[in-house]
C-alpha cells in the first residue's frame, strides 16, 4: 500500500491554498454575473472549468465542476446544471469493473478519483433530482454511490481515494472531508464518526488533518493548513463536538490580528505563510456562524471585501474564486 502515498498531496482541499486577484476588479467594473465571469474566464470553448483563469492549460477537476454544480443548485438555475452533468457523463466518469467513478482530473492522465470531491457531486445530484424534478439526477448520484461504498470502503473507513488501476485505496483519512454532506451521502460511517470525536481526547489547538489507517493513529505535521482546521472543526459542530482549545485560539488570533493566514506552526500557533485567502474566510465565516459568533462572523466578511477590493493578482484559482464570491455578494 506505501507505494501509492506518492499521489494523496493532489487531493487535499488544502494542496495549495490560493490567492485572489483582479477578476473581482473585473467584475465590479462591467458588472458581470459570477456566471458570466466563469463563462468569459474559467471555460474553454466546450464549456470545461480550468483551474485558472484564462489559462486553458491549466488543469480541468472535479473539484471545480462540483463546486460549480453545489452553486447552480444554489442559485436554481435548472438549465445550467443541466449542462453540467452532461460535461460531467462525457469527460469525468468511467466505468472499472462494473462500478463508475469521477476522475479527480481530465484532459490528463488519471486513474483516481477524490473522495471530497464526489461526496460534493453526488450531493449536488440528489438536492438537484428533488429541486428540478429530475429523477435521472438521483438515478445517477446512487451510480456513483455505489462504487464508493462498493470499492472505497478500507478497514470501516473511507480513505481519500481509489486507484482504479490497481484496484486499491489510499491508507488514509483526511478529516476535513467527514463533512455533514459525507455522513448524508455514504452508509457505514460510524467509524469516521467516532474518529471526529476522539479528537477531542487530544489536547492540542490544532487537530491531527489525517488518520493514518496502516499505522492506526493519527499523523501529526507541523504545519496546518486553516482550511482543513476549520473544516474539521465545523464538522465536529455538526455532531455536536465543540472544539474550546481551537475556537478560543481563533478567536483571540482573529480579535488580536484582524486577519487570518493560510497556514499556521502547529507547536508555535504562529503564521508560516504572509498570505490570505478568501477561501479560508469562506469556511472562517461559516464556523463563526455555526458557533454563534455572528458579529465576528460579519467582520469576516468586511476583511473579505477589503481583499477582494485591494488585490490587483491575476491567478485566481476556481476553488478560492467561487467560495470567495459566494461569500462577498
Amino acid at each position: 500500500m506505501r507505494k501509492f502515498k506518492w499521489i494523496i498531496g493532489i487531493i487535499l482541499i488544502s494542496g495549495g491554498i490560493f490567492f485572489i486577484g483582479s477578476l473581482f476588479q473585473e467584475k465590479k467594473v462591467t458588472n458581470m454575473s459570477m456566471k458570466e465571469i466563469i463563462e468569459k474566464n474559467y471555460m474553454n470553448k466546450e464549456g470545461y472549468i480550468h483551474a485558472h483563469p484564462n489559462q486553458i492549460d491549466s488543469q480541468y477537476l472535479s473539484e471545480s465542476i462540483g463546486l460549480y454544480m453545489e452553486y447552480l443548485v444554489q442559485a436554481n438555475d435548472a438549465e445550467a446544471f443541466q449542462q453540467e452533468v452532461k460535461k460531467l457523463e462525457k469527460e469525468f466518469l468511467i466505468e472499472t469493473d462494473k462500478h463508475t467513478f469521477i476522475q479527480w482530473a481530465i484532459f490528463e492522465t488519471a486513474h483516481v478519483n477524490a473522495l471530497i470531491d464526489d461526496v460534493r457531486i453526488i450531493a449536488a445530484l440528489q438536492h438537484a433530482s428533488e429541486k428540478f424534478e429530475q429523477p435521472t439526477y438521483d438515478k445517477l448520484a446512487a451510480e456513483l454511490k455505489q462504487g464508493l461504498t462498493g470499492k472505497m470502503q478500507l478497514d470501516g473507513y473511507y480513505p481519500d481515494f481509489y486507484d482504479w488501476s490497481y484496484d486499491t485505496t489510499s491508507a488514509r483519512v483526511v478529516l476535513s472531508y467527514l463533512s455533514p454532506e459525507f455522513f448524508h451521502v455514504l452508509t457505514n460511517t460510524k467509524q469516521s464518526l467516532e474518529l471526529l470525536k476522539e479528537l477531542s481526547h487530544l489536547e492540542q489547538v490544532f487537530f491531527p488533518e489525517i488518520y493514518d489507517l496502516e499505522i492506526g493513529d493519527f499523523q501529526l505535521v507541523e504545519h496546518v493548513h486553516m482550511i482543513d482546521q476549520l473544516l474539521i472543526a465545523s464538522n465536529r459542530e455538526h455532531i455536536e463536538e465543540s472544539s474550546p482549545a481551537f475556537q478560543e485560539w481563533l478567536i483571540q488570533e482573529w480579535d488580536t490580528k484582524g486577519k487570518l493566514f493560510g497556514q499556521y506552526h502547529r507547536t508555535t500557533l504562529e503564521p508560516v505563510v504572509n498570505y490570505e485567502s478568501l477561501s479560508v474566510y469562506y469556511y472562517l465565516h461559516a464556523y463563526f456562524e455555526l458557533v454563534g459568533e455572528n458579529e465576528q462572523a460579519d467582520k469576516v466578511i468586511e476583511r473579505a471585501k477589503q481583499i477582494e477590493h485591494s488585490t490587483e493578482l491575476k491567478n485566481v484559482h476556481f476553488f478560492d474564486f467561487i467560495l470567495g464570491q459566494q461569500l462577498t455578494h
